[in-house]
């Protein structure tokens, strides 16, 4: 069952009604915990093929529970550890060392988000910012299955869904904004079900031979392709979430309105880049100021591991390591350039020339088109492409660079036009209220069903665990 089903939305209206049937905490918990499993339980070949997941998921409420009882380092080095390696080999990342799980444990669905909410829960329990009374199975558990977060996020910290939880009973659907909902939600559709298999079979016809510019065109509809429907599954999930009382973190901000790398990583899959910044980034940097000093050089370093980490974590390839360490290149390139910038003194024609909205425009165009080409070695066709990923080594994949930046600049342009064309024609439109819930859900069933029907080399493929 994915998102783009009608097996999905059956299965959510049919929660909303169990869910809204009685106004107890424990009833609504237990309602949206069925719908997790059944979630599950639909991506189940045969039983064996969930014995990773479910093992997997027993290991965390152990040592998180281990940790609850026991805060001290100790304890928390040894379930830190012993969850990443689980992960680690059950998703194959080990089988280099000839550690692998079982072939018949194929089902791996939201493993890696699973893994991305029981960190940080760990270290919070150590730390004292959670307490031992904080942590309730049944939450737990939800926190860790919830049927519209476990694919693909966002995260939430659990101390924050805990407290939704426990207003559950105060959900009515009287005191939720129906329209803002479905307006959401068909977007999110709109995104998922017809923008994103669109700019997937354009990619796919993009990708390149020799040319640098089809390698540029290509790179970039990889990347919007990617946006549509990564932001649109998020659409979907954060606009069904008040449904069921739950308010999700946002996960997207306009990446696309970037001002530069390390802003467009605040914008993109913002829960993940949060949790990595805090648990991974802040501590790695103070370990290595021992080394190399309180200067700048500490962050440089760690931006490259934690890029190249959360590269390899979409594929255990040498593929994705590069993806990782492109963006931290990219990381490092954009730290650097603003400390020049904040270097310069401010009647500088450097500070001048970054105050310009030209300039914005540039640095955002570089961002983009950076990103666009690191993605090349993301690619789910690059099997397919002849040596494509070599090609950024050189000075054809140097052009493909410069070419990205330039469409980037020109489509930021165009696009610019466009919305203000689009405020013109559609400012003037008035749906009655009446209308619009029925309107919203036309929209829904149409973008499904033009998914359903369409030819199955059309159909979008939801990169739930890869971004």
């Amino acid at each position: 069952m994915s998102l783009d089903s009608w097996g999905f939305l059956a299965l959510t209206l049919v929660g909303l009604i169990l869910f809204h049937a009685r106004r107890t905490r424990a009833w609504r918990e237990g309602v949206l915990l069925g719908l997790s499993g059944a979630f599950i339980v639909q991506h189940i070949s045969a039983p064996v093929a969930a014995a990773g997941l479910l093992g997997f998921f027993g290991l965390v409420l152990v040592c998180i529970y281990a940790v609850a009882f026991a805060p001290r380092r100790g304890p928390l080095f040894v379930a830190s550890i012993s969850v990443v390696a689980a992960f680690l080999a059950i998703k194959g990342y080990l089988s280099f060392a000839g550690v692998r799980a079982p072939e018949s444990w194929t089902l791996t669905i939201g493993m890696s988000y699973i893994l991305f909410r029981c960190l940080p829960t760990l270290v919070d329990l150590a730390d004292g910012s959670l307490e031992r009374q904080d942590i309730d199975i049944v939450t737990l558990s939800l926190y860790l299955l919830l049927f519209l977060t476990l694919p693909a996020g966002p995260i939430a910290r659990y101390d924050d869904f805990k407290k939704q939880c426990g207003s559950l009973e105060d959900a009515r659907l009287v005191g939720v904004d129906i329209d803002a909902v479905l307006l959401r939600v068909s977007l999110g559709y709109a995104k998922v079900c017809m923008a994103a298999p669109v700019l997937l079979a354009l990619h796919d016809r993009a990708i390149p031979g020799s040319s640098a510019l089809a390698l540029a065109v290509a790179a970039i509809l990889f990347i919007a392709y990617v946006y549509a429907n990564f932001s649109g599954y998020m659409d979907v999930v954060i606009g069904i979430g008040p449904l069921f009382g739950l308010a999700l973190p946002e996960n997207f901000d306009r990446p696309y309105l970037a001002k530069n790398f390390l802003d467009l990583w605040s914008r993109w899959h913002i829960t993940l880049s949060s949790t990595f910044q805090t648990y991974v980034f802040f501590p790695l940097v103070r370990v290595l100021r021992a080394p190399f000093g309180r200067g700048v050089l500490p962050g440089l370093v760690g931006y490259l591991i934690v890029f190249f980490l959360l590269g390899y974590w979409h594929g255990a390839t040498s593929a994705y390591a590069l993806f990782g360490l492109l963006l931290g290149i990219g990381a490092v390139a954009a730290k650097l350039g603003e400390l020049f910038v904040a270097s310069r003194r401010t009647d500088s024609l450097t500070s001048r020339l970054a105050a310009t909205s030209a300039w914005r425009v540039l640095a955002n165009a570089v961002a983009l088109g950076w990103f666009a080409m690191a993605s090349v070695a993301a690619w789910p066709s690059v099997s397919r492409a002849t040596n494509v990923v070599s090609l950024l080594a050189t000075r054809r994949g140097g052009l493909a660079l410069v070419l990205a930046i330039a469409l980037v600049v020109a489509l930021n342009v165009i696009l610019r036009l466009c919305s203000k064309l689009v405020l013109l024609a559609f400012g003037a439109v008035r749906v009655h209220p009446r209308w619009r819930p029925v309107a919203a859900g036309v929209c829904i069933a149409v973008a499904i069903a033009a998914t359903v029907l369409a030819p199955q080399e059309f159909n979008t493929l939801v990169l739930y665990q890869r971004y």
